[in-house]
């Protein structure tokens, strides 16, 4: 059987013989197309062009909605750009799931090239079609590592972490488990923007976001990545209590750190994007993982720690070895009962 498409508040016919398919064309780094959405049903076709979010349900306020698709959820799916071009396909815990090359997704996936995505009986194909000019073609060739505008920047650096994963994986069923990653990253998104910062990339399971520093006196970065992070925590809290299964399992660490990055395309062959590199990326990836030796959630690197006030921090500071450095990092290490009372008093 074949459900009734609606796009732009418009019914498009279909038959019950009809394929539908969904042609996503995207506008990402080295692209030389905008982005647009090709509804078809039956022999009717229409092109939307598409922003930096295009949500998928089965009825309003979604942008293309299934009506009579009972294995659409009524808030199904999301495509949402991130980092100045990159494009993830995020399930918004769905009843019957959203997958990707036939394979059902339960974090965010970084969509590329071709990739079947797959939303109730519907097909869409995700295309980046890119037209390089003759000297991006010949530096592609010479280097298998391109960077392109590269930039030096000030910035702050957020990773947040799910903590034990795969037991989560255990506890849940695929279902429950994307309805709960769903939320998650969903209002960790959220929280990022509305504080000003803007997610870089998503990792399997972790989230990389960033706060440049612009100079503006009213905008503090290390403060704005701290009440992002309360937010995510607050809605980790209530996924616990909606979802009883979890007993309560549900956890993530996150780790703060400031200094300069690169800011630039960077990919070999024919896959590149737009993100942050540098040592002081890599560092806030260290104290992440260090929360975990700590016991505590949340740890701020010294820099950051320099962007506070000095009466909150000064007399909290603790070594901590990490990878990749030879001397110890001064760090502050924080639960996040504590950052909320911090949060308060800033």
């Amino acid at each position: 059987m074949c459900g009734d498409v609606y796009a732009g508040g418009r019914r498009l016919s279909c038959d019950k013989n009809a394929y539908r398919t969904f042609l996503l064309v995207i506008n990402r780094g080295d692209c030389a197309v905008s982005a647009i959405l090709t509804v078809a049903a039956g022999d009717d076709k229409r092109e939307f062009p598409c922003s930096t979010l295009l949500t998928i349900g089965r009825v309003p306020p979604s942008d293309v909605t299934f009506p009579q698709d009972p294995k659409v959820s009524r808030n199904h799916a999301m495509v949402r750009m991130m980092g100045d071009g990159k494009y993830y396909l995020i399930d918004l815990g769905s009843s019957n799931g959203t997958f990707v090359n036939g394979r059902r997704i339960m974090v965010p996936y970084e969509l590329k090239n071709a990739d079947n995505i797959g939303v109730g009986d519907s097909v869409c194909v995700f295309k980046c079609e890119s037209t390089p000019d003759g000297q991006q073609v010949q530096e592609a060739v010479q280097s298998t590592l391109l960077t392109v505008g590269a930039a030096v920047q000030q910035m702050t650096i957020l990773v947040t972490d799910i903590r034990n994963f795969t037991g989560l994986n255990e506890k849940l069923p695929p279902e429950q488990l994307a309805r709960v990653l769903g939320r998650l990253f969903r209002v960790s998104t959220e929280n990022v923007e509305k504080n000003g910062g803007v997610i870089d990339k998503f990792i399997g399971d972790a989230v990389m976001a960033r706060w440049m520093t612009d100079g503006e006196k009213n905008i503090n970065p290390v403060k704005s990545a701290l009440s992002a992070t309360l937010g995510m925590w607050q809605v980790v809290q209530e996924l616990n209590k909606d979802f009883p299964e979890l007993n309560n399992s549900l956890r993530i660490g996150a780790g703060i750190n400031s200094g300069q990055a690169v800011m630039g395309t960077i990919g070999a062959g024919g896959y590149r994007e737009y993100t942050a590199i540098g040592d002081s990326v890599n560092v806030a990836f260290r104290l992440e993982s260090a929360s975990k030796e700590l016991g505590k959630d949340i740890v701020i690197g010294e820099t950051s720690c320099a962007l506070l006030p000095g009466h909150l921090w000064s007399k909290k500071l603790q070594s901590v070895s990490v990878k990749g450095k030879k001397a110890p990092l001064k760090v502050w290490a924080l639960t996040f009962e504590e950052l909320d009372k911090l949060i308060q008093r800033m």
